[in-house]
C-alpha cells in the first residue's frame, strides 16, 4: 500500500524546509519549520529527525561543509 497523505505532505514539508535551510542561512529554524507549514518547532523537529535523521541544525552544517 502507498504512503498515507500524511505522510506524504510531511514528506514534502521536510523537502521544502530543507531547500530553505540551504538557501535562507540567516533565516531561523523555526521560521523555517512555520514557513512550510509544521505548527511548532517540536513538531517539525520530531519530523524532520524521523526523515532524515539529524536535526535541522546539523543538517544545514553538514551540508554548509560539504558544499
Amino acid at each position: 500500500m502507498g504512503k498515507s497523505f500524511h505522510v506524504f505532505v510531511s514528506g514534502f514539508r521536510i523537502e521544502e524546509a530543507k531547500q530553505m535551510l540551504l538557501e535562507e542561512k540567516d533565516r531561523s529554524v523555526l521560521s523555517i519549520g512555520l514557513a512550510v507549514g509544521f505548527n511548532s518547532y517540536s513538531a517539525f523537529l520530531r519530523s524532520f529527525i524521523k526523515s532524515e535523521g539529524i536535526t535541522p541544525k546539523k543538517f544545514r552544517k553538514k551540508t554548509a561543509r560539504t558544499s
